[in-house]
């Protein structure tokens, strides 16, 4: 096996483990905070990670299948497993996951003035995954993610301006918010398109900065 391929799996191991890791912290720090308040927004906000959590799953393992050929000398026809589908079904189970936590973070903002039922939600990201899949089209999965940063920035505008305590906008959680939606999109770009790996180091960095900082943000708030 290559070095620089020995590199680049243990760069996405650690990265995956990282981002995981987070994800699932908050998911889990979140939990009294809902068992107390029984709030959608806390449900809605809890779930948004559990998501995002997933997608990183499947984003990982795709990743993996696509590297195939180069990691292994053994033909994919030589095994059981027909690594095609798998890989098919990871790229679907990344886009249902990733356009799930961003409609779970979006409503987590303004479900008191417009609810969208949790099902409803899990069709339309059922919905994007399946026309992005069938296509197999990566300019439709970032058109797909740009709509929902649309649905997201909509969201966070609604849910300041009906703020009945009208703090400073980049003072407040609405940056976090923002935030965590870059950090999906630099992973989706870097799926998307092949860079070196010190480009994609540098933009793994980036993305666990943001994502750090997110997490001691929400953790230092819940305690």
């Amino acid at each position: 096996m290559p070095r620089f391929m020995l590199e680049l799996l243990a760069t996405e191991a650690a990265y995956f483990i990282f981002v995981f890791i987070l994800c699932s912290l908050i998911h889990l720090k979140t939990k009294e905070i809902y068992e107390l308040t029984a709030e959608k927004s806390v449900r809605y906000f809890r779930n948004s990670f559990l998501f995002l959590g997933l997608a990183y799953f499947s984003r990982s393992l795709l990743y993996l299948l696509i590297s195939w050929g180069v990691l292994f000398e053994i033909p994919p026809q030589a095994l059981l497993v027909d690594f095609r589908t798998i890989a098919v079904l990871s790229g679907f189970l990344l886009v249902y996951f990733g356009s799930l936590s961003i409609l779970y973070l979006s409503f987590s903002l303004v479900w008191d003035e417009f609810d969208l039922s949790e099902a409803l939600m899990h069709l339309l990201a059922i919905t994007v995954a399946l026309v992005i899949t069938f296509f197999r089209s990566f300019e439709l999965l970032v058109i797909s993610q740009i709509a929902l940063f649309f649905l997201l920035a909509i969201a966070i505008y609604s849910a300041y301006r009906a703020s009945e305590v009208r703090k400073s906008f980049w003072g407040g959680i609405y940056p976090l918010y923002l935030l965590l939606f870059v950090f999906w999109i630099l992973n989706v770009l870097v799926l998307v398109f092949r860079t070196a790996l010190e480009v994609r180091v540098c933009l793994y960095l980036a993305s666990s900065l943001i994502l750090a900082y997110i997490a001691y943000r929400i953790l230092k708030k819940v305690g």
